[in-house]
């Protein structure tokens, strides 16, 4: 099994030794990996912040709680939207029916969006992967969310402000922003966007994706401060996992935007331990 975990469980992970001591025996005796996501490192290596989870307080050193996540068996997840929309328009342009993608990766710096060269990076831990990866291009390489969710809310609150929008016509006008975002290119870009809306198993993370903007967007009183990109960019992983954590305002999102992925969504790390245990041995 797969488990993606929020990463304030991370966290509790490291200051709780029982927990993680029954988590280890669990994901190596059931052969289970941990996925981290591009917004856990981010959250983990970026500095304490108003709004962060790291504070004086709780704050544990990034390089050696990098090393405790690389001696786990784990997995790394791209951020799934960018490749099932590539994917798509392959599928959509030659006639095909949509093929489902593999988003994991090995090591770290695979899963970042703008990947830098990095083919230097092989054999290296995660650490140090984060390490160099800060020295070559900064510390926005692994903490962009600071400058996104201003633009973010911004959309949010325009979108509250539409009495009945046009849901369909709304969803083409995000493939379209989408397909010029990542570079991608097709010449009916209007019949794309239909055929991925007709069956939410073409692009199962987008679906998402848009499905939480309108639970946020008819959350009127929701917050949209603090970790709200992090949690969401976390989320996407919902459907290429077994188990994810959330915090109980994500979970809502995502239970209100997909029924079918409710068994999934756990949580804490105790929800999780508890579900692999009913689900029985791993084979």
């Amino acid at each position: 099994m797969k488990i993606a975990l929020d990463t304030k469980d991370l966290i509790d992970l490291e200051r709780q030794n029982s927990l993680r001591d029954q988590f280890c025996t669990v994901l190596t005796e059931g052969r289970h990996e941990l996925v981290l996501s591009f917004a856990n490192i981010s959250e983990i290596a970026s500095p304490p912040r108003p709004g962060s989870l790291w504070t004086p307080r709780t704050h544990i050193p990034p390089h050696s709680f990098l090393q405790y996540l690389e001696d786990l068996p784990r997995t790394f997840i791209q951020n799934p939207i960018r490749y099932e929309l590539r994917q798509a328009a392959d599928d959509f342009g030659g006639a095909r029916e949509y093929q489902a993608i593999n988003p994991f990766k090995e090591r770290f710096d695979q899963i970042l969006a703008k990947s830098p060269a990095t083919d230097d990076f092989v054999g290296l831990m995660l650490p140090e992967i984060v390490h160099r990866l800060g020295e070559r291009n900064g510390r926005a390489v692994i903490d962009p969310y600071r400058e996104y969710l201003p633009y973010f809310s911004q959309m949010i609150e325009s979108d509250r402000k539409v009495a009945q929008p046009n849901r369909r016509q709304h969803f083409r006008q995000v493939i379209r922003k989408d397909l010029q975002s990542f570079g991608l290119e097709t010449t009916k870009a209007d019949e794309f966007a239909d055929w991925i809306h007709a069956d939410s198993q073409r692009c199962p993370s987008k679906h998402l994706s848009y499905g939480i903007h309108w639970s946020l967007v008819k959350n009127r009183d929701e917050n949209l401060k603090g970790n709200l990109i992090a949690d969401i960019i976390h989320a996407h992983a919902t459907p290429y996992v077994d188990f994810i954590t959330l915090d109980r305002t994500m979970r809502g999102h995502v239970i209100r935007s997909s029924q079918t992925l409710k068994e999934k969504v756990c949580k804490n790390l105790e929800d999780v331990l508890a579900k692999i245990q009913s689900s029985g041995p791993s084979t």
